[in-house]
């Protein structure tokens, strides 16, 4: 990991425990509607928990998050359980909660890589969608936060998309180069996918099967999720030592996957995306 990378790292280590905060700010909140929570600017975000009273996880379609009105996360209510499963993090499907800092990590780095720095002009808020036929719904909030940074060099980001695989068998999957993103988990869904290999500029980056993935999982006490083919690069519990830069320096960057149709299938990538210059060295 570079010098620099390292002092933005300590840079964004806070200086108490996260502590329990109410965010109740919800309007909107209605069958068939989408709720809005504005969140309050100024701290910075270890964890959002969403309090469900007469509303079943299984009754919301979505949870977005907007920042300065730019969509940088969106999970579905069993994406976010998915998330916290995995990394052996408690959940309750009556308090969804969403993870910026991960208390599955080892080092400050690790908790605190991914949180939600917020600035006082900032407007962020959170919507949720609510299905039709639910009967007097209601949300309530809580976050868990610490002090203010100076400076928001990292934005948490939490992408829904898919992969296209044209035929049955070995599938070579251009990726974008994004050199100001990094990639902290990967979900691909699909119970017929069981091979992967990472290749950047031609060179192999990682290799494995969707069993030897799923042990090692188990190994740093993760837990693997069913038709899922997951590649957690923080598994160790190092977070910023562990994350993959989603880049490639020549530029080709291919996820070759064995699938066994053809067919798109769902992905889901955690990370983080650098959003201010690092600090230089005088």
């Amino acid at each position: 990991m570079s010098q620099a990378l390292k002092q933005a790292m300590n840079m964004l280590r806070a200086n108490v425990m996260p502590r329990r905060q109410e965010i109740d700010r919800w309007e909107n909140i209605r069958a068939g509607g989408e709720a809005i929570l504005t969140i309050p600017v100024g701290p910075t975000y270890w964890a959002i928990e969403f309090i469900l009273k007469r509303l079943a996880l299984t009754d919301i379609e979505y949870f977005q998050f907007k920042l300065n009105g730019r969509p940088h996360i969106h999970v579905t209510p069993q994406e976010m359980k998915k998330l916290a499963l995995e990394a052996g993090i408690h959940w309750d499907d009556a308090r969804p909660t969403l993870y910026f800092g991960d208390p599955s990590m080892l080092t400050w780095e690790g908790q605190f890589l991914k949180t939600m720095v917020t600035k006082v002009t900032d407007t962020w808020k959170c919507y949720v969608r609510i299905k039709s036929g639910v009967s007097n719904p209601e949300i309530t909030s809580n976050a868990l936060t610490t002090p203010s940074e100076p400076e928001r060099y990292f934005l948490p980001e939490i992408i829904s998309t898919s992969f296209r695989a044209g035929r049955a068998g070995y599938n070579d999957i251009n990726i974008d180069n994004e050199p100001d993103f990094y990639v902290s988990r990967l979900f691909m869904e699909g119970s017929d996918l069981n091979h992967i290999e990472i290749k950047r500029d031609g060179s192999t980056f990682l290799k494995g099967t969707r069993d030897d993935l799923d042990e090692d999982l188990k190994r740093f006490k993760r837990t693997p999720q069913t038709n899922n083919l997951t590649l957690d690069f923080v598994q160790q519990g190092f977070g910023a030592l562990g994350v993959f830069h989603k880049m490639a320096p020549q530029g080709d960057l291919v996820f070759r996957v064995h699938k066994g149709a053809a067919g798109d299938f769902p992905v889901l990538i955690e990370g983080v995306r650098q959003v201010s210059a690092f600090p230089t060295q005088k």
